[in-house]
């Protein structure tokens, strides 16, 4: 249970988690914030959470403060990942720009190179690059963004003279500071990264955390403080505060251009896959159990009592996650759901339909090269069909039954009957209580005659 109240009340809010190195950073995305309370790790980390709100969407933020470098980025990301469960995950702070870029421009990476990954030889350092990615999502909500100005009034404090620009492209990452472009590391990466807009330490480390959680989706933003052509002192810590504004506004429209409801149903998914999984382990460690029991032997009797616990906290771990679901869901659209679930034996039962009472569709199956493989392949794509139907109730799902990428393998006709005959069977009481299932049964079947 989250130890902050503000969190507790809003804990069925999306969550994004902002992860941040310097205080500069920290402070230039607070100012995004509402209603922000402190929220302490039992390890010792220390968040701030609170409320973003924009564009008819609302987020639930946590920001930290970690520290430069890769590892501790890495260390830190992970931990914020298991404690907040987000749905997104930014890093938002500073870089040195390499090429192109200006003082105060924004660079969404799309990539980020770790230039130190790489083996010494006699010749010298051969780099191996290793380039995690961000998530194609938010690097496509970047890519639209950054050819507008709309992220631009989330600019806090002055408004720049020269409008600052937004790029999308290749970040370079490493442990050492780049203080100038004689330096060996520049001649590295101009020669080996040539794609990359700017340098900074901590995104590689990011972005490794996250490909070991692959259902959160994940970008890194970065404001140019300062250029390795031409490095200078001067100012420096005025354009850190600048370019983590812009970092800063830049990430904050992303926020508010998301389309929740994808990321939702991608949770959703995720909840079922988990659960489904829990349920398997639950029922082998059961039928293990039996099996020692039976055996009634004494040396048994600690084995038996470590698994009846872990069976236990499986048991709490699958109500937990149906619990998720009930909240996730609305239990109109479960009932839909839990009937759709038996699509197998609902699509085998509607192509048995179509044989027996279609001469005419039977002759061209059979009349194939392969019949049997013919029939099995129609079966699939009925329960393909079936299975769109049932995403169709997860929030925001009903776009999957616009463009269903489905290849007919049979005239249309044979599909069509075979929808019409699931529509017939539909229950009377989920034909009622949710009415989108005829309806969206008809909507495919429309859309397989036109």
């Amino acid at each position: 249970m989250p130890d902050s109240k503000l969190r507790q009340k809003y804990q069925n809010l999306p969550c994004a988690v902002i992860i941040t190195a310097i205080s500069e950073e920290n402070r230039a995305v607070r100012a995004h914030f509402t209603d922000v309370e402190e929220e302490t790790h039992p390890n010792g980390t220390v968040y701030k959470w609170g409320i973003f709100s924009s564009n008819e969407r609302t987020w639930g933020v946590a920001i930290a403060q970690i520290g430069a470098g890769n590892a501790n980025a890495a260390a830190e990301t992970t931990r914020a990942i298991e404690f907040f469960q987000p749905s997104v995950v930014l890093f938002v702070g500073i870089a040195g720009g390499i090429k192109d870029v200006k003082l105060g421009h924004v660079v969404a990476a799309t990539k980020i190179y770790g230039y130190e990954s790489g083996k010494v030889e006699k010749e010298g350092f051969r780099p191996r690059p290793d380039a995690p990615r961000v998530s194609y999502r938010l690097e496509q909500r970047a890519t639209s963004e950054a050819n507008e100005e709309e992220w631009l009034q989330k600019i806090q404090g002055r408004i720049p003279k020269r409008t600052p620009r937004a790029w999308v492209g290749a970040i370079v990452a490493g442990d050492k500071v780049l203080a100038s472009k004689d330096a060996e590391i520049y001649n590295l990466l101009r020669s080996n990264y040539g794609d990359a807009l700017a340098v900074e330490m901590e995104g590689h480390g990011f972005l490794q955390a996250v490909r070991a959680n692959q259902e959160v989706n994940a970008l890194v933003i970065r404001g140019i403080s300062d250029l390795i052509e031409g490095k200078n002192r001067k100012g420096e810590n005025t354009r850190q505060i600048t370019a983590a504004r812009h970092a800063s506004a830049f990430a904050f429209q992303i926020l508010s251009k998301l389309d929740l409801g994808q990321i939702e149903t991608q949770k959703v998914k995720q909840l079922e896959d988990e659960l489904e999984r829990l349920r398997a382990k639950y029922s082998a460690m059961e039928n293990e159990l039996e099996r020692l029991r039976t055996e009634n032997s004494a040396m048994k009797m600690k084995e038996i009592a470590a698994m009846e616990q872990e069976i236990k906290q499986i048991e709490n771990q699958i109500a937990s996650l149906e619990q998720e679901l009930e909240e996730a869901i609305p239990p109109q659209a479960r009932k839909a759901m839990d009937w759709l679930a038996n699509r197998k034996e609902l699509a085998q039962k509607a192509v048995d339909n179509v044989l027996n009472n279609s001469t005419n569709l039977r002759n061209i199956i059979f009349n194939t090269d392969s019949p049997q493989n013919t029939l099995k392949r129609f079966c699939r794509d009925i329960e393909d069909y079936l299975e769109l139907l049932y995403y169709s109730f997860y929030p925001d799902g009903g776009d999957l039954l616009q463009e269903p990428d489905i290849p007919l393998s049979l005239p249309a006709e044979a599909y069509v009957e075979a929808l019409r005959y699931i529509k017939q069977r539909v229950p009377e009481n989920i034909g009622s209580e949710v009415p989108e299932v005829n309806g969206n049964l008809e909507y495919l079947i429309k859309k397989l005659l036109f």
